[in-house]
Order: structure tokens, then sequence, then C-alpha cells
């Protein structure tokens, strides 16, 4: 580990000297970061990140070689971020089972996009689709089950990560559900003329905590991160039929949290378990990227319980 390291910390020193096969012009800003990316390998693999003008950011990988001594470039690159101009959105995400990265790229317009994994193979970097499909849709079930873990960056004039490594957090594990019994002896759920129902917990939460609510990989690399976001975790997820937010109807979907950040009279409730109505008609699906990732919206909410 520490000859791997000591050649990693010889490249991040000479970041700006390398080749990111970029034709967006540099912001003269680079990091790092130290990730498995070969499962039963002796040292991660080295990411090494440069930023653009554009939004789009190149990534090279290196990976020390035992058998050589010495650490191998691949000859491809990576990209992720938010491009200023075309509705480009791409991140990128360790795989939880320690085996290469996880990239997913779409576009902000209408959805459409894919994830895929990349694993080395010696010098090259070898991509494999594992899904297509709309983001909005929620269908990733490939990259949920291998799981996404945070990449930790670190800028380049930051050595400190390469004094030393240890693996990463593994994916969290789902919690257990509730026994059939112990749902049977809740009592019934008040109704609100035709209004919909449901019952969860109100917390406010950072924009890193709604990522790691969600499981998700930052849809909106670069974006202002400052924003408090009001949600009502859903005790248990449900089917809801609302408005879509680009206003071309509505359509079903589930439901596991509600962003009520621009609700009045909720502050008393933070913290609370609450069964609470929403109006459909003032609740609606997200048509971009921001978060809540495909979760609705509502400023509408009567506290029952």
């Amino acid at each position: 580990m520490e000859l791997a390291l000591e050649q990693y910390r010889a490249i991040v020193s000479q970041a700006d000297t390398y080749d990111y096969d970029s034709a967006d012009e540099p912001t003269g800003a680079y990091r790092y970061a130290l990730v498995p990316m070969t499962p039963g390998a002796e040292a991660p693999a080295l990411l090494l990140e440069q930023d653009t003008a554009f939004g789009i950011s190149s990534i090279l990988v290196f990976q020390y070689d035992t058998d050589s001594d010495s650490v191998l470039q691949a000859a491809d690159t990576l990209s992720e971020g938010v491009g200023g101009a075309g509705g480009y959105r791409g991140s990128l995400s360790a795989a939880g089972d320690g085996n290469g990265l996880l990239s997913t790229e779409f576009s902000s317009g209408t959805g459409m996009g894919s994830t895929s994994r990349t694993t080395l193979d010696g010098d090259r970097l070898r991509s494999e689709v594992i899904w297509e499909g709309n983001i909005f849709d929620d269908t990733d079930m490939a990259a949920d089950e291998i799981g996404f873990l945070d990449i930790d960056w670190h800028d380049i004039g930051d050595t400190a990560a390469l004094d030393s490594w240890t693996p990463g957090a593994a994916p969290a594990e789902p919690a257990p559900t509730e026994p059939e019994d112990a749902q049977d002896t809740e009592p019934a759920q008040p109704t609100d003329g035709d209004r919909i129902v449901f019952t969860g917990t109100l917390g406010a939460y950072s924009y890193s905590d709604v990522l790691a609510l969600q499981e998700i990989p930052d849809p909106n690399p670069g974006s202002d991160q400052g924003e408090t976001y009001w949600l009502i975790v859903l005790d248990t997820p449900q089917g809801m039929t609302l408005r879509s937010g680009d206003g071309s109807g509505s359509y079903e979907g589930e439901v596991s949290l509600i962003d009520v950040t621009g609700a009045d009279g909720l502050e008393q409730y933070i913290g609370q378990s609450l069964t609470v109505s929403i109006d459909a008609d003032d609740t609606w699906w997200p048509s971009d990227t921001s978060l809540p990732m495909g979760q609705p919206r509502t400023s509408d909410v009567n506290v029952l319980q």
C-alpha cells in the first residue's frame, strides 16, 4: 500500500501536466480520490479530475500494479458534471461491490439516460451499460442491487488522504420490515374529504442529507448546495396520482417522501410523526433533476394527527 500511495503522491503533484482529452478550457482546479476498482487488489485506484469552464469534468484513472511495482494509467477518460448548455447531466460513484465505478448520464430535459459500470482491464477502461430508461421513473434496479458509494474527492493541495488509506463504508443495509401482525394492529387512518392522507415524519434535511436519504449520486454536481429541504418521509411508500410539473397532465407513481418546504405552519412539527392530507391538484411531480429526485412537492398540507 505504501508503495502505491508514494507513486500516487507524485502523480497528484503534477496533475496539471496530464492530457485529460477534453476540448473545454480547464479552470485550473484539480481533485483526486482513492477508490477500489478491482476486487482483491492490494491498492485502490487513483482518480484525477480536471474541472473545465463548460461544467463537465474530465477524469483519469490510475492503478498500482504489484507485479511491475508501477502505476498503470488507463488510456481512456471518464466525465461527470452539469453541461453549461444542452441539459447534459453526468455523475460518477463507486460501485458498492468494489468492482469498478457506476456512471449515470441523462438529459435534464427528457430524463432519458443510462447507467454504466466501468471496470479496469489492465490499462483499459471497460464500460457495460446496465440500465437504460427515464431517470424520473426510478427503475434502475441493477444499480440499486450493486449499490452506489459516494466518491470522497480531495483538492490536490490536501494530500492527507495519500498518507494512509482505508476502504470506505459499505452500502447501508435496508431496514427490516415490520411484522405483518404488528401492522394489523395499527388504527385505521382518518379521512379528509377527497384529499390524499398518509403518515410520515417531518424533518429538515441538507443537500447531502437528501442524497443519502434517497441513496442516489448527485444528479446536479456543482449546483448550489446550501438549501434546506423540509421533507415528510412516509412510513410506507404509497401510490399517488398527481400533476406533472411540466403541465402535461397527471400520472401515478410511488411516493416515499414529499417536499413540503413551501408549506406554512409546520415549524412546530419538525421531528414528529404526523398523519397529514394533501390536495392532489396542488401537488406535482418534478420535471427536472432538482432534489428530492423524482418525488413530489406541495405547499398545501393539513395536519390531522
